[in-house]
């Protein structure tokens, strides 16, 4: 007799190769990336991150964001992002090693708030990743939600729910960078990676941009509200309030 549980097994056959592929791609490319010196890209989303991994993975950096993909695939050394997550999380999960992270060259981007809080509202201000709005918040509404806390702070994910709205300065603080670039003076990056990596500036796109999106004019209460929620990123990063 052949009744529906029959095709379980093939089903979950059919999704268990493709990740089995993905892993063994992911652990052969960790694998080219512990062969160079140790460096850590921080990912701080929003801070053009998808441009600078699209050009350093062609040159040894893997991309590692989950915990399950840090503990079967990383060698404790070489070129690595940890997508979104905290280092520190890593560190104190056992998933990454203090010396590691000591000896690394670490380095990250940075982004003016105002700016920031305006993208990350284009890309995350969707009724999928806010829960019961049934319409999309406005600039404002966006903003309130973030300076009345909600959203998860960083942590042993890349991302969850509006995690990625965190201040800059979550990413920064347990694990100090050795080099820390503005996105709004990008030729400091591309004459040092000039030298570091020997990477044509050339070959690296200038920004990811996402479409023609209308500028967000911004007022005075939501000047308030990004000072508000980004106090720390203003004084650690030495961006001036308007």
């Amino acid at each position: 007799m052949i009744d529906g549980t029959d095709s379980a097994p093939a089903a979950r056959l059919k999704g268990y190769f493709p990740r089995l592929r993905e892993a063994v791609s992911l652990w052969s490319e960790a694998g080219k990336a512990a062969r160079h010196d140790d460096s850590i890209f921080i990912w701080i989303p929003k801070n053009a991150g998808t441009s600078i991994h699209a050009v350093l993975r062609d040159y040894g950096f893997v991309k590692l964001k989950s915990p399950r993909s840090v503990r079967l695939s990383f060698r404790g050394r070489g070129r690595v992002t940890f997508g979104h997550m905290a280092v520190g999380s890593l560190v104190e999960a056992g998933l990454v090693s203090p010396q590691f992270v000591e000896r690394s060259f670490k380095f990250a981007f940075t982004r003016d708030p105002y700016a920031r809080a305006a993208s990350l509202y284009h890309y995350l201000s969707n009724t999928y990743v806010i829960p019961n709005w049934h319409e999309r918040p406005s600039f404002r509404q966006f903003l309130n939600l973030l300076a009345d806390g909600f959203y998860d702070r960083i942590g042993l994910y890349n991302t969850r729910g509006l995690s990625q709205c965190s201040p800059q300065a979550d990413w920064l603080r347990d694990t100090p960078p050795d080099k820390l670039y503005r996105i709004e003076d990008f030729g400091e990056f591309l004459t040092d990676i000039a030298e570091r990596w020997g990477i044509s500036a050339s070959e690296i796109p200038y920004l990811n941009r996402s479409g023609n999106r209308a500028e967000i004019e911004l007022e005075r209460e939501d000047r308030a509200l990004i000072e508000k929620i980004y106090a720390e990123d203003f004084d650690m990063l030495g961006y001036s309030r308007k």
